[in-house]
């Protein structure tokens, strides 16, 4: 990936016409890849992610290297069927949160496939 051209903090109030132009340079991949072989990006399908800040069509940056961990939002393979949620560890029990929740049950496959670490989303 090329270096882009990356404009100083910019306030979402008020202008500061105090701060000069300074044109810094911002590489994306060393910005938000902290693995490259182990990074992947997906494309969000559905709406069930949204209450986490995941829309339709967002591009996800997937890291595969990421050990699992409460809380996390993941791409999981559960029965044969890739999905993206929020892995919760309750008591004996794995949830797959998002609008619907998924409850893994005993004998259910379940692979966590990778770590989702940013969400990337069209504005306009």
């Amino acid at each position: 990936m090329t270096s882009l051209k990356l404009l100083p903090n910019i306030n979402c109030g008020f202008p500061s016409p105090a701060e000069d132009f300074t044109e810094l340079r911002i590489s994306l991949d060393e910005h938000f890849i902290r693995d490259r072989e182990a990074t992947f990006f997906v494309r969000a399908n559905g709406h069930s992610m949204e209450q986490d800040g995941i829309s339709d069509g967002d591009l996800l940056i997937v890291d595969r290297s990421i050990e699992p961990y409460d809380g996390c939002v993941a791409v999981c393979y559960v029965d044969s069927e890739f999905t993206v949620k929020r892995v919760v560890k309750k008591a004996d029990k794995v949830l797959l949160v998002g609008n619907r929740t998924i409850e893994v049950e005993e004998g259910s496959e379940l692979y966590v496939w990778g770590i989702v670490t940013y969400a990337v989303k069209k504005i306009s």
